[in-house]
Order: C-alpha cells, then sequence, then structure tokens
C-alpha cells in the first residue's frame, strides 16, 4: 500500500514538473515571439503601440519620430528577453529536477542565473521606459504647432540620473532570488560534506 501511494506521489511529481517545464517553454517563445513582433513593427511603421508609463494623454497608437519608435523597440525588447530568458531558465530547471531532487552545482547556478537575468533585465527595461516615455519632440514656444513639421525640429533625450533609476519590486524579487541561490549552495556544501563523512 505504501510502495503504490509513492508510486502516485512520484508520477503527479513528474507531471507537475513536466507541466512546469512544458509552460515555461511556451511562455518563452511567445515572449520572445512579441518582442520581436513589436519591434519590427514599431521600427518600420509609422506609429508604436504605446506600451511604456508616461502621460495618460498617451495611449493607443501614437505617430512618433523614427528615433523615438526605436527607443520603444529596445525597451519591448528587453523587457519580452527578460520574460522568456527566465521562463526559459525555469523549464531548463524543472527538467533537471525532474530526475530527482539533488543540491548540484547546475540547480545553484540556474538560480544564480534567474536572479541575474531579472535584475539586470528588468533595470534595463526600466531604463528604457524612462527615456522612451520622457523623450520628444522640442517644440519652440512661438508659432503653431499644429502646422510645424516634428521631423524638422529637435529632440529632447532625458538621459538625467531619474532615468537610471531601477525598478524596485522587480529588484528586491531578484534579491530574493540571490537569497534562494545562496542558500540552494549551502545545500549543495552541506550534501557534500556530509557524502565525504559517509
Amino acid at each position: 500500500m505504501a510502495t503504490s501511494s509513492a508510486i502516485a506521489v512520484t508520477n503527479a511529481r513528474l507531471v507537475a514538473l513536466g507541466g512546469v517545464r512544458a509552460v515555461g517553454l511556451v511562455v518563452g517563445v511567445l515572449a520572445a515571439a512579441a518582442g520581436i513582433t513589436y519591434a519590427i513593427s514599431a521600427a518600420l511603421g509609422p506609429q508604436v503601440l504605446w506600451l511604456v508609463d508616461g502621460p495618460p494623454e498617451l495611449s493607443g497608437l501614437v505617430a512618433l519620430r523614427p528615433e523615438l519608435r526605436l527607443a520603444h523597440a529596445g525597451t519591448v525588447l528587453v523587457a519580452a528577453a527578460t520574460v522568456a530568458a527566465m521562463a526559459f531558465l525555469l523549464s531548463g530547471l524543472a527538467r533537471r529536477v525532474r530526475t530527482g531532487v539533488q543540491f548540484v552545482p547546475a540547480v545553484s547556478r540556474t538560480a544564480w542565473m534567474l536572479a541575474l537575468v531579472l535584475a539586470l533585465g528588468s533595470w534595463l527595461a526600466q531604463i528604457g521606459a524612462n527615456i522612451a516615455a520622457n523623450s520628444g519632440v522640442v517644440y519652440p514656444d512661438t508659432g503653431d504647432p499644429a502646422g510645424m513639421d516634428p521631423s524638422a525640429l529637435p529632440l529632447h533625450w532625458e538621459v538625467g540620473l531619474a532615468a537610471f533609476a531601477p525598478d524596485l519590486p522587480f529588484l528586491g524579487l531578484a534579491l530574493v532570488l540571490a537569497l534562494l541561490a545562496s542558500l540552494i549552495q549551502s545545500g549543495e556544501r552541506l550534501q557534500r560534506d556530509t557524502e565525504g563523512l559517509v
């Protein structure tokens, strides 16, 4: 009776980890495809779908100069790449853990990579969003703005110190993942020491 119960638990664990792996792969592919599609459409078209935070009147499709469209495309591409990389890392981790939960260097490396990808990816995406949302065409104080050609006017790029502020919630989550990676690494050392004593 106990054996069939253990087999059922093992089978349920294998199915759950297989599901995590499959979902990770699907999310990774969809995130990469969405980022690439947005980047291509933003680079080619006269308008972008406004996805970054900014003034409330800017939403939906917005006509922007090519330089500003590329800033939006880069921002969305970095954010999508961050999601895709994390999803693929989690999928790989689920594949490794599926064979048995052990403290091996590959697991701690994956946990460290998750923390690093989230910290750097979210920070770079936030920098891009800050610059893309706060940069724009500088209209002169005189004349009718409706009659001016925006492509002939100068651009103001918002690259001050505030543009480099990280996304604090994601940075905090990256620190939590780094703590988890540190715990896993400690478990690896403890397992090696224990195996050395046996």
